[in-house]
C-alpha cells in the first residue's frame, strides 16, 4: 500500500487464516514521534480512515512515545491522553496485555509501544507478550499470533459400537500369545492399578467408567478365549489337593496348586 508508505508508516494488504475461512486485512508498523506535541501522526490517521471507510480488518504495532495507565505506563502525559482519546473516537481497541515495559534503557523503562486493531480482528489476536528475546535496540520484540487456531481434536472409541464377537475372533487369531502374561480381570480388580493411571491421566480421551466397562470386556474374553487355550494345568483332584497341601507345609500360604517360575529359560510349570 504505496499510499501509506512514508518514512514513518509503512503497510500491507495480505490475508491471514480464521475458523470462518481467509479475510484480508491490512498489517502496518508506525512510528509516532516523541519530539511532536500531539499524538497520533497524520499518516496513521488517515490509515484507519481509509480502513474504516473500505471495512477493512486492520492491526498496527506501533512506537507510540505516549504514556497512559490505560496500556500499562507508569504515568500519564499530553501525548497519552491525545492518543487515548483519538483511539475512542475512533473505536480502536487495544491488544497489550499487562504492564511489563516494552522499553528500556540505563535510567529508566516503560510501555511505550502499542499494538492496536480493529475490534473485528481483536479475537483474532492470541498470545500476546512482550518477548524476552534480544532485540538489538531499547525497544523489546512484541509476539503475538494472528490467525484461527487449530481446536485440538481428541480421537476416542466409542464402546457401545464394538464388535465384541469381532473382537474375539482377531483376538484368538493374531495374538502371539505365548509371548505375553495373561493377567485375569480378578487380578486388576483387586489391585485397581488402571484406576489410579486413568484417573491422573488429564490427556485420557476416555472417562474411568468407560475405561473400566472395556477393560471388563477385554480381560473376560482373555479369560474366555486364550486362558483355556493356552493356560493347560492338567492336574487330578488328588493332584491338586496333594499340591495344594505341599505348597501351604512349605510356605504357609494357603490354596496354591502351582506357580510360573519367573526365569526366562526356564519354561517348565512346578
Amino acid at each position: 500500500m504505496l499510499m501509506f508508505t512514508t518514512t514513518d508508516l509503512v503497510a500491507i494488504w495480505t490475508k491471514v487464516p480464521t475458523d470462518k475461512g481467509e479475510h484480508e486485512v491490512i498489517i502496518a508498523s508506525a512510528y509516532l514521534p516523541g519530539d511532536e506535541e500531539t499524538a497520533p501522526t497524520r499518516e496513521l490517521v488517515a490509515l484507519v480512515n481509509y480502513c474504516k471507510e473500505n471495512h477493512l480488518r486492520w492491526i498496527i504495532g506501533c512506537d507510540a512515545n505516549a504514556h497512559h495507565t490505560i496500556w500499562g505506563s507508569t504515568n500519564i502525559n499530553a501525548r497519552g491522553e491525545c492518543l487515548l482519546e483519538f483511539l475512542l473516537r475512533y473505536n480502536v481497541s487495544i491488544v497489550n496485555r499487562g504492564n511489563e515495559p516494552t522499553f528500556r534503557n540505563a535510567i529508566r523503562e516503560e510501555v511505550l509501544d502499542l499494538t492496536l486493531c480493529s475490534p473485528n480482528v481483536l479475537s483474532e489476536v492470541s498470545n500476546w507478550h512482550v518477548s524476552g528475546e534480544a532485540s538489538m535496540s531499547d525497544h523489546s520484540l512484541i509476539r503475538f499470533d494472528l490467525g484461527a487456531t487449530l481446536p485440538h481434536i481428541t480421537i476416542y472409541r466409542n464402546p457401545r459400537n464394538i464388535n465384541w464377537n469381532v473382537f474375539h475372533f482377531n483376538l484368538e487369531q493374531s495374538a502371539n500369545y505365548s509371548k505375553h502374561h495373561l493377567v485375569l480381570k480378578s487380578e486388576l480388580e483387586m489391585e485397581g492399578a488402571y484406576q489410579h493411571l486413568i484417573g491422573q491421566d488429564h490427556r485420557a480421551g476416555l472417562a474411568q467408567q468407560t475405561v473400566s466397562s472395556c477393560l471388563w470386556e477385554v480381560c473376560s474374553a482373555i479369560e474366555k478365549v486364550l486362558c483355556p487355550k493356552h493356560n493347560v494345568f492338567s492336574l487330578s483332584s488328588e493332584e491338586k489337593q496333594d499340591a495344594n497341601r505341599s505348597f501351604y507345609e512349605t510356605c504357609g500360604i494357603p490354596g496354591v496348586v502351582g506357580a510360573v517360575d519367573a526365569h526366562p529359560n526356564d519354561k517348565a510349570i512346578n
